[in-house]
């Protein structure tokens, strides 16, 4: 186990045996880790806990992908609509996805920002690299039409798989004083 991984496997421990022997320890954890400490998966709504810069980011995505769909489908029934009154076949092309300056195109918001299927790999606040999310994330833009995947999966990044082996040490050892099904009896909130 690398000193990182039984810093934190101590430190399960030291709090697991404050917990077992009831001694009050006032140290304040995220949402998000109370659920692990329960063994609940976290999802999209816990990242507020953990990073709130970064929640709000992913829902200002998930807001603009959302609007920019909306408009796109409300523009789509208009020319069906129009088209049928002039007697042309209905549903033709897909959403518009701002392919250039032809009236009534509009651009896709998401694809604006130029985001890939990536999460930054940081330290001492400088980026690193960029993780892949999934196979191939690197060469995959983030539009309006799986922003709601990306925001998933960037979430999920954060809140499992970037700290893993950390919490992984941490629960080994608070669970090896406590084990898992005395504290179902709580909430995160009750923690």
């Amino acid at each position: 186990m690398p000193d990182d991984e039984n810093c934190f496997y101590v430190i399960g421990l030291l709090l697991g045996k404050a917990v077992f022997e009831g001694i009050l320890v006032e140290s304040r954890f995220a949402q998000f880790f109370l659920r692990k400490l329960l063994g609940h998966a976290n999802l999209v709504d816990d990242l507020h806990s953990l990073d709130r810069e970064v929640a709000n980011s992913l829902a200002q995505i998930k807001r603009a992908a959302r609007g920019f769909l909306d408009e796109a489908e409300k523009r789509r029934r208009e020319r069906a609509g129009g088209m049928a009154v002039a007697g042309h076949k209905r549903g033709m092309a897909g959403p518009e996805t701002g392919t250039g300056p032809a009236e009534g195109v509009i651009d896709d918001p998401v694809e604006d920002m130029c985001l890939t299927f990536t999460a930054p790999i940081e330290a001492m606040d400088a980026v690193l690299r960029q993780e892949p999310l999934m196979p191939g994330g690197n060469d995959t833009d983030v539009t309006s039409a799986n922003a709601s995947r990306y925001v998933a999966l960037r979430a999920h990044h954060m809140l499992n798989r970037q700290i893993a082996r950390q919490t992984k040490a941490f629960l080994l050892g608070f669970r090896q004083v406590v084990p898992l099904r005395y504290l179902r009896m709580f909430t995160p909130t009750e923690l």
